[in-house]
């Protein structure tokens, strides 16, 4: 996934000239269940899997020089 995400990332910085990119991150309800759930249990729980992904989406922003926003309740 984060093959792809680097991906969009890129493409997209490269369309768009604003600073800002909205990375969302509203709909991860079943984040920690199924595939991710060794992974949380790993990494501490939910909200260190919640971290550890969105720094790694972050730093690709960055990248690309783009600001990162994201829903408040996030």
């Amino acid at each position: 996934v984060y093959k792809y995400l680097e991906t969009t990332i890129k493409e997209i910085a490269t369309l768009f000239p604003s600073p800002y990119l909205h990375i969302g991150g509203d709909e991860s309800f079943d984040a920690g269940l199924e595939k991710s759930k060794i992974q949380a249990i790993q990494l501490g729980g939910l909200a260190n899997l919640h971290s550890t992904h969105y720094k790694r989406v972050y730093a690709m922003c960055k990248k690309y020089n783009k600001q990162v926003m994201m829903y408040g309740d996030m």
